[in-house]
């Protein structure tokens, strides 16, 4: 075992590493960059949170010098690997959000061929650039109906 730290706030997420670094976000919405040789946090980012804390992991992936993750309330933020700047933010969520967090579950997320697809359990289906987070295709699948309704 090479280094003990505490955290105030349990981790909820999935672990990524990148170099020197692991990357990790806790069930206060904060993603953390950590030292693998020191343990000391290097940077951390300040999502926006909720007092219902998610049941679901956290999701995120690093791709083209960015950390893009999810938080609780729906949100993806993608922000610089090096020091933890805002490069763009999304919400997947309306204005209503803080009445239905407690049973918001979003999928991990995936990139494939240059593209970030994300879905939910409220049937939305996103698919955003990863590179500035603007939204390519959002999907709305409709129970009542024969067929997803498409906006893109």
């Amino acid at each position: 075992l090479n280094m003990v730290k505490k955290n105030t706030s349990p981790f909820n997420s999935q672990i990524k590493f990148f170099k020197d670094y692991f990357f990790v976000i806790d069930s206060e919405n904060i993603l953390r960059c950590v030292s693998i040789k020191t343990g000391e946090q290097l940077w951390n980012v300040q999502t926006e949170s909720s007092i219902i804390r998610s049941k679901k992991r956290l999701s995120l992936v690093l791709n083209n010098g960015l950390v893009i993750f999810n938080n609780s309330l729906g949100d993806i933020t993608a922000v610089n690997i090096a020091n933890g700047e805002l490069v763009w933010q999304i919400s997947t969520q309306g204005v209503d959000i803080y009445s239905n967090v407690h049973s918001l579950e979003m999928s991990d997320l995936i990139i494939k061929n240059d593209t970030l697809y994300v879905a939910n359990n409220r049937n939305d289906f996103y698919s955003l650039d990863p590179k500035s987070g603007i939204l390519g295709i959002f999907v709305l699948f409709d129970k009542s109906s024969e067929y997803p309704e498409f906006l893109v």
